[in-house]
Formats: C-alpha cells, sequence, structure tokens
C-alpha cells in the first residue's frame, strides 16, 4: 500500500471534536489529504470507501486521539500512514 503524510494543522484541532469517530482532528486532516471521509478509532482507522480495511495508526496519533479526547487540546503535528 502506498503511504501518505498526513498534516493534522491547529484549524483541524480547533473544527474537531472530541470523542468523535467521525469529526475529530485526525478525520478532517486525513479527509483533505485523501479527499474521502474517514473513520478513525482508538488505534485503527479506514476510509468509508473501504470499511473493512482497518488501518493501525502510529503512536503518534494514537497518543494525540487520547490527549485531545481527554481535554480537547492538542498541538498540531504530522504523522506517515499506508493508505488501500
Amino acid at each position: 500500500m502506498p503511504r501518505i503524510e498526513v498534516f493534522v494543522t491547529a484549524e483541524d484541532i480547533e473544527e474537531g471534536r472530541r470523542r468523535n469517530t467521525w469529526t475529530c482532528p485526525l478525520c478532517l486532516a486525513l479527509r483533505r489529504a485523501t479527499g474521502v471521509q474517514w473513520v478513525v478509532e482508538e488505534s485503527t482507522s479506514y476510509p468509508v470507501t473501504h470499511r473493512h480495511s482497518f488501518i493501525p495508526l502510529p503512536p503518534e496519533a494514537i497518543t494525540f486521539i487520547s490527549e485531545f479526547d481527554a481535554t480537547g487540546a492538542g498541538k498540531p503535528f504530522s504523522f506517515e500512514l499506508e493508505v488501500p
């Protein structure tokens, strides 16, 4: 599978919703990077066009999700992800 770099911006963090698998900052960044809606769970993600392609998230993304869900805050960062 090809790899992409995903940039989670300050705008993604501001507009993202805590504890929401469809509109968290990572979902917003992934949609911008790929052009399709994504679902992001605690340690995996998948594009809605490939609902059975569970893609493991890297440690930095998992840490971000945990902290954002707990506090609603976070700092911009980037991560690489394999995409179908």
